[in-house]
């Protein structure tokens, strides 16, 4: 594996954390990537899932499929933070 690959990846992994505390609950962390760094996702995500209690959701996908789920994830988390604010059921 390259090291270029293995340092975005392990720096990707520290963003979506956001450097928050590891709570009693466990999070399902959704990695949406590039299908080049399937394989070094797959090598880091055992250590990741044990030393943080989180469970990491690959979806390693070519560009085009990656923006729609992206776009999908993000038209509905913004629905249902807007549904929250205005008491607005889905």
């Amino acid at each position: 594996m390259p090291i270029r690959v293995f340092i975005v990846c392990a720096v990707l992994i520290m963003v979506l954390l956001g450097g928050t505390s590891v709570s009693s609950q466990a999070a399902e962390v959704v990695v949406f990537s590039a299908v080049a760094a399937k394989s070094a996702l797959k090598e880091i995500a055992p250590t990741f899932e044990r030393e943080s209690q989180h469970k990491l959701v690959l979806w390693p996908a070519t560009a085009a499929p990656l923006k729609a789920e992206i776009t999908y994830k993000y038209a509905s988390a913004r629905n249902n933070i807007g549904n929250q604010v205005t008491g607005v059921e889905s």
